[in-house]
C-alpha cells in the first residue's frame, strides 16, 4: 500500500471487519462517508450507495461482500480506484443504526432552495442546471446527457414520480426520474 493511503487510513480511519464472500474476516481500516455516491449505469437504472469508504488497495476487494463499521454492516456494491494507496467502495447498509440527518436536509433545501410549482404547490427545490445522467445506448456504450435536476423535501413530494410536471420560472418540465437518497430528499432529473 502507498505510504499515503497508510497514512490517511492512520489518521482519519476507524476499525472494521471485511467478510468476503465465502465468510473469510480481516479486521481493516476504513474511512466511512455515510450518504456517499450517486451513479446512473445500463439502461437508465439508478443505482446509489449509501455510503463510500476508502480502504486499503493492499486487499483483494469483493462485490457482495460485506464491511461491519461502527455497529452497522454494509454490503459492497461497487469497487474503483482512490487516491494512491486506497480503494473506494460504494455501500449498501444491510444493518445499524440509521444516521439522522432531517436537519442537513432541511438546511441544504432551506439555504440553497428557490421556489418551484408542483401539484398546484409552491415548494422550494435546490436547482442544479448540470446534474449529469450515464446511460448506455444501444450499442453497449455509456452516454452522459446533462438534465436540469431539482432536489426537493420528500414531505414537501411524497407521491412524486416519473412523468409528473414541475414549473421553475415559468418554464414546466417533466420530470424523467426520481431517486429518493433514503435521508428525505429527492433527486428529480428533468426533461
Amino acid at each position: 500500500m502507498d505510504e499515503i493511503g497508510a497514512e490517511i487510513l492512520d489518521e482519519f480511519g476507524e476499525d472494521a471487519v471485511y467478510t468476503t464472500t465465502s465468510g473469510t474476516t480481516s479486521t481493516v481500516r476504513a474511512v466511512l462517508r455515510d450518504r456517499g455516491a450517486r451513479a446512473r449505469i445500463g439502461r437508465g437504472i439508478v443505482l446509489t450507495s449509501d455510503a463510500t469508504a476508502a480502504v486499503s488497495d493492499a486487499l483483494s476487494w469483493q462485490r457482495n461482500a460485506t464491511l461491519t463499521v461502527g455497529g452497522s454492516t454494509y454490503r459492497i456494491d461497487a469497487i474503483q480506484v482512490g487516491a494512491p494507496g486506497l480503494t473506494e467502495l460504494g455501500l449498501v447498509k444491510l444493518s445499524g443504526p440509521k444516521v439522522e440527518t432531517a436537519g442537513i436536509s432541511d438546511d441544504v433545501i432551506s439555504e440553497f432552495g428557490r421556489p418551484i410549482s408542483f401539484n398546484g404547490q409552491t415548494i422550494q427545490a435546490h436547482i442544479v442546471r448540470t446534474g449529469v445522467e450515464r446511460k448506455m445506448n444501444d450499442r453497449g456504450v455509456i452516454v452522459e446527457t446533462v438534465h436540469t435536476v431539482a432536489t426537493v423535501r420528500i414531505a414537501d413530494a411524497p407521491d412524486v414520480k416519473p412523468r409528473d410536471q414541475v414549473t421553475i420560472g415559468g418554464r414546466v418540465y417533466s420530470i424523467r426520474s426520481c431517486d429518493r437518497d433514503g435521508f428525505g430528499l429527492v433527486a428529480l432529473t428533468l426533461d
